[in-house]
């Protein structure tokens, strides 16, 4: 049986506790969503519902989402791009908090429950997450909010 991400918890929302939409825009992106959606099962923290927005793929992505039981809203057509698909899952996302992750990013178990500890505080408005990743194998580090890092050995980033 493959475990399931679940909806938010009723008990959850009526407590009056935060709940946490993720929203992961996806073109494309079986092969990082067989990594991440199983990392964010893991989380240990209850209340969170998780959107994949699958933007036109012509992978596995459907499949992916279907069997880890994630709602995935579908983009016909041409590709979208992410802010599109970020858009279109906040318009259907319930959570009082709204988590914008790439489709590469595996979360650790307690990222979610740190994320909404820093909001349990009336006085926070907004949290940014430190990021970091490989744009690509071989490539470029990238944190969020900063210029891209030096690349990883020398034959990186030539054209």
């Amino acid at each position: 049986m493959i475990p399931t991400i679940p909806a938010l918890p009723l008990s959850h929302l009526e407590s009056g506790g935060m709940t946490i939409s993720v929203i992961v825009p996806a073109h494309n992106a079986a092969g990082y969503l067989r990594h991440s959606l199983p990392a964010l099962q893991r989380s240990t923290y209850p209340a969170f519902e998780c959107i994949v927005v699958d933007d036109a793929s012509t992978d596995d992505t459907a499949a992916v989402c279907r069997a880890f039981a994630v709602q995935r809203v579908g983009l016909t057509g041409a590709p979208h791009g992410p802010a599109t698909a970020r858009n279109r899952g906040a318009a259907v996302s319930q959570g009082d908090i709204l988590l914008f992750l790439d489709a590469d990013v595996v979360l650790r178990p307690e990222t979610l429950s740190r994320l909404a500890a820093a909001f349990q505080n009336e006085t926070t408005v907004a949290a940014h997450l430190w990021l970091i990743r490989r744009s690509s194998p071989g490539h470029q580090l990238r944190v969020a909010g900063q210029e891209p890092a030096a690349p990883l050995h020398p034959s990186a980033g030539q054209a």
